[in-house]
């Protein structure tokens, strides 16, 4: 912006402050937090009170045309109804009093700049106005207690700048195309329209509310900044940044830095993160698509972080609407993830969610399309919801130590063992389907409730369960089906609830469905895998200590559409493979019949496995002993095995439909 001869008058102070509230750690490893953070989680996805109180001017876009000063702009010239408090220098335009102003007309090389003596509050009404400032920022607002932004109801407004900007000797500010050093709010139903070729679009320096509007953004690096806070309530927002597309950035103060997000649409394309906040980010609800980085299939980036969403602090998301498609993961906290509702649509080139500390979810529909890891972080709690996941390495993986794989080449995680990492499901559906491990953990599994499914790897190196620790299995459905070489079950000594693991002779082809019978013939579980398997693990209520079952394969079921799975389902019978009765807690089955002796194998019990003990490797090795001892046969001798693990074909996305599956 041209330098313009100032004249400062006094002002009455009329200040209204923003008052914020953010939302503290809520897991399992601290369940300490603030009333506000409790009244969202208590809502099931319905705000009770929001983590930042809007004051009645945030909230208030009409304006008084006769208490209003009008600032016309005329190509190069300006005008003004002002009879004080308004300076024109050329088609610069300097605000120095507080008031009500309405802009409107066009400015082809010019902006306004507002500069009130005292804390003052300043609304600018954007009434069909056009602000291009060629070498400085459209809107600067330098000082002012508080500066609202008003959106004429059914007006187009369009701001721009330069390439270059010329500032004053040692300055680096301002950086964006609208620019407010002071607490700003926008609101109002009228269009803004930006387009920011020197840096970022809009920037508040402090609080940053964007309570109404339709925004079109365009910008050469970040989209919208709030450096202290960036808050919206409502309105459209459609963003294409080379850089960030929301962002909020102060780290030298505890709880600010944060963004909150309690409705809006948003249409994100970001070369970088789409959204990307120094502290917390609360979402209450809302419509968000967001594309980061060129997607999951985009080619490799200039080393920028390239996430959907992505905190610093503590992520969590109670209700809205999420389609994700990220260069890097999908949903990223470097602390925790909590969800507690809405609905998910990810692909990511890396983790589909991602959390260094705890991941938990409690409620949700979430789908995640692609990722080389469905979900991710020392701690996971599945208590609720719905998750289907796919992945090309591992669908859920427990580990310890910080996510790096942005850094080190898409996957490259610098994980290691940790006694202290767990994965624990107490409820809901997790569908997983994995070329690598299924279940991963460093440390331990416990699984008390709800259904898992998992369709695990077809190479021999991965399993579909695969625990450093201990599994203890005390209750819910659990179907685990993949390849041999790996195979672990629960663990005996920490279990309560029976579980099976049956070995085939040789790989069973896709889609072959298996049917688990009682005595009586009724068929406990039925499971039409994905993939080619040779080992599936069975847990189930229905399964006792003691009764009799059969293991059959082919015939009809009634399964749940997309989960591939039925549960004293309707059904015609197939071949049986194998009938036995059960011993122990955990049972290993293979097609001569039942073995209960655990020789050759670790505290996991399975076929090899790292945290199981026992013999690893791909094919052969040697079963329990027992009644009779057996030799598993090599891949040479019981047909193919296909080989492959993380590296192997890529993940289908898509189940057959509904009803009877017939083999």
């Amino acid at each position: 912006m041209k330098t313009g001869m100032y004249q400062w008058l006094g002002a009455s102070l009329l200040t209204i402050m923003l008052i914020t509230s953010g939302c503290s750690q809520l897991t399992e490893k601290n369940s300490t937090t603030d009333v506000t953070t409790k009244q969202l989680q208590n809502s099931n996805g319905e705000i009770a009170q929001s983590p930042v109180q809007y004051t009645t001017s945030d909230l208030d876009s009409s304006w008084d045309a006769s208490n209003a000063e009008k600032i016309e702009f005329n190509d190069s010239k300006v005008t003004t109804s002002a009879k004080r408090g308004v300076f024109i220098e050329g088609s610069d335009v300097t605000i120095a009093l507080p008031g009500t102003y309405v802009l409107s007309g066009q400015l082809i090389d010019g902006g306004v700049h507002v500069k009130l003596e005292g804390e003052g509050e300043v609304k600018l009404v954007l009434n069909n106005a056009s602000i291009h400032n060629e070498d400085g920022a459209a809107i600067y607002i330098e000082d002012a207690g508080k500066a609202i932004i008003t959106l004429a109801e059914g007006t187009s407004n369009t701001l721009s700048d330069g390439e270059t900007y010329q500032l004053a000797d040692g300055a680096d500010e301002p950086t964006g195309t609208l620019y407010s050093k002071s607490d700003l709010t926008i609101n109002g139903q009228g269009k803004l329209l930006i387009d920011a070729n020197y840096n970022n679009a809009i920037v508040g320096k402090d609080n940053l509310l964007l309570v109404d509007g339709q925004y079109e953004i365009q910008s050469v690096d970040d989209g919208i900044i709030g450096r202290d806070l960036l808050a919206v309530k409502q309105g459209s927002y459609t963003l294409i940044t080379d850089g960030d597309a929301l962002k909020s950035t102060n780290d030298n103060e505890e709880r600010l830095g944060s963004i909150y997000i309690e409705g809006g649409q948003f249409n994100i394309e970001a070369g970088a993160d789409g959204m990307d906040s120094i502290g917390d980010i609360t979402i209450a609800d809302g419509s968000l698509r967001i594309n980061s980085g060129g997607g999951a299939e985009a080619s490799a980036i200039d080393g920028n972080s390239a996430k959907a969403i992505k905190s610093a602090g503590l992520l969590l998301i109670h209700n809205g609407s999420f389609e994700l498609n990220s260069y890097d993961d999908g949903l990223h906290s470097d602390n925790n993830v909590e969800i507690y509702g809405g609905s998910f649509v990810i692909s990511a080139g890396d983790d589909g969610i991602h959390a260094d500390e705890a991941l938990s979810i409690h409620d949700g529909v979430i789908t995640i399309r692609t990722s080389y890891e469905g979900l991710e972080s020392n701690e996971i709690y599945v208590h609720g919801g719905t998750i289907e996941l796919n992945a090309s390495d591992d669908g859920v993986n427990v580990a310890g130590g910080n996510d790096q794989s942005g850094f080190m080449g898409r996957g490259g995680a610098s994980f290691g063992a940790s006694e202290n990492s767990k994965l624990v499901i107490t409820g809901g559906q997790l569908n997983v389907n994995a070329n690598g491990d299924g279940l991963d953990s460093n440390g331990n599994i416990e699984m008390s409730g709800g259904v898992v499914v998992v369709n695990g790897p077809e190479g021999n190196g991965n399993g579909a369960l695969d625990y450093d620790g201990t599994f203890a299995m005390t209750g819910g459905t659990l179907v685990a089906a993949g390849s041999s070489g790996m195979a672990m079950a629960p663990s005996a000594e920490q279990s309560t609830q029976a579980s099976i693991l049956m070995y085939y002779p040789a790989t069973q082809s896709a889609g072959t469905l298996m049917q688990l019978t009682n005595s009586a013939g009724d068929v406990l579980v039925a499971f039409s895998p994905l993939k080619s398997y040779q080992t599936v693990v069975i847990s189930s209520p229905e399964i006792e200590v003691g009764e009799s079952y059969s293991l059959l394969s082919g015939g009809q079921s009634e399964l749940i559409e997309g989960l591939g799975l039925g549960q004293m389902t309707p059904s015609q019978l197939g071949t049986e493979l194998v009938s036995f009765t059960t011993k122990e807690i955990v049972s290993y089955v293979d097609e001569t019949g039942l073995t209960t002796s655990k020789s050759g194998f670790g505290p996991g019990g399975g076929f090899g496995g790292r945290g199981g003990g026992g013999v690893r490797g791909g094919a052969g090795g040697t079963t329990p002993s027992g009644d009779a001892a057996r030799t598993v046969p090599s891949s040479d001798e019981t047909g193919t095995v296909p080989s492959g693990g993380a590296d192997g074909a890529g993940v289908p996305t898509t189940r057959g439909t509904g009803g009877f599956t017939d083999n």
